[in-house]
């Protein structure tokens, strides 16, 4: 080996291990900010805090998070990511309600025991515009729910008169309208709520009149 190549597998290996402690740091610093968001809430809380539960500077917390919404956005697209890549799992074939289900199941199961956590992240993407259907090309969960609404119009699961663009988006709204309103009952099963929810969307929860 010539000392140029010994020089470059050095010079990789110590890349490779400042990336990881890069890694590692800001891995801490994320876990510090949640804990401290379900404390104080994400508004009220103090950076201080956060770089002080994380063992790090102030700087090194605004070097890996601009902001502490930047946090919250990344917890969003890690969930997301991960529900998206279960409900992909399902056949294209599988009855909405099923899929919905499934959603449900999903996000009760990261949820449940994470109430407070759930409502700072529904109020603060609410403020920041995170989960209006303005730009349906950045909402992976949309984006992979509304082929699926399509798909149930298609073969008659949806009332025809309704875009099932429209009718996915209500039923986005609908769920985070849920998770809010649960987050403030948690001792209801969340589980149990989200299972209902299809249903209720779907069908609707009025009795009939009675002849």
């Amino acid at each position: 080996m010539t000392m140029s190549s010994e020089k470059e597998n050095k010079d990789n290996k110590e890349k490779t291990l400042r990336e990881k402690q890069k890694e590692g740091t800001r891995q801490r610093v994320f876990e510090a900010a949640l804990t401290v968001f379900r404390k104080h809430g994400v508004r009220e809380c103090r950076i201080e805090d956060i770089a002080k539960l994380a063992g790090v500077s102030r700087g090194t917390f605004y070097f890996h998070y601009p902001t502490r919404e930047d946090v919250i956005i990344e917890l969003l697209k890690t969930v997301e990511s991960g529900v998206v890549d279960a409900l992909s799992e399902l056949p294209s074939t599988t009855p909405l309600i099923q899929v919905l289900e499934r959603l449900g199941d999903l996000l009760a199961d990261r949820w449940q025991d994470d109430p407070v956590l759930l409502r700072e992240v529904v109020v603060t993407g609410l403020r920041l515009g995170l989960f209006e259907p303005t730009d349906r090309s950045s909402d992976h969960l949309r984006e992979a729910l509304t082929p699926r609404f399509h798909s149930a119009a298609q073969r008659g699961e949806l009332q025809t008169k309704f875009h099932p663009d429209l009718v996915a988006d209500m039923f986005l709204t609908n769920l985070m309208a849920t998770l809010l309103a649960w987050s403030g009952m948690p001792d209801i099963s969340l589980h149990s709520l989200l299972q209902a929810l299809p249903s209720l969307f779907l069908y609707g929860m009025a009795r009939p009149p009675e002849e």
